[in-house]
């Protein structure tokens, strides 16, 4: 976008101010709660790769589970 420093904040915060109306709106949840989510990573503390392999092992262990389990 090429914007100085001063827009581009501008610009984040028009973002996700948005990004957080439209999981207000459309899922009635809080963008920043984590108990909103189905799994928080922290990816300041854990590789991409890590990460990535903790998923993977959460959609398995859920596939694998009966619908009438507790969920993960």
């Amino acid at each position: 976008m090429k914007l100085d420093e001063e827009k581009a904040k501008n610009q984040i915060k028009r973002s996700d101010s948005n990004h957080h109306e439209f999981i207000r709106r459309y899922f009635h949840a809080d963008a920043e709660n984590p108990l909103d989510y189905d799994m928080v990573i922290n990816t300041e503390r854990t590789s991409i790769e890590d990460a990535s392999s903790v998923i993977v092992n959460a959609v398995n262990l859920r596939k694998n589970k009966p619908a009438n389990s507790m969920p993960l």
